[in-house]
């Protein structure tokens, strides 16, 4: 699936917000192939800079695995 960008707060992300994060959230993350990892904290204008840029990497790469990961049987 190719990526894309939603409309702020169009009926995509109205839809993912109401039902497919409750849908995610309504798990225990018991299975092995299920994780949840929450931190707490506060960071600075520069440190969330940071946090982004990295974050957005790790997307790419989630992209880049679901490209070669598409070619496997289900």
């Amino acid at each position: 699936m190719a990526n894309f960008k939603w409309l702020d707060n169009g009926p995509i992300q109205q839809f993912f917000q109401q039902k497919v994060a409750t849908d995610f959230f309504n798990t225990k993350f018991t299975e092995q192939q299920e994780h949840l990892i929450v931190k707490n904290g506060m960071l600075s204008d520069a440190a969330m800079a940071v946090f982004h840029r990295k974050v957005e990497q790790l997307a790419r790469d989630f992209g880049e695995l679901n490209n070669e990961d598409a070619l496997l049987p289900t």
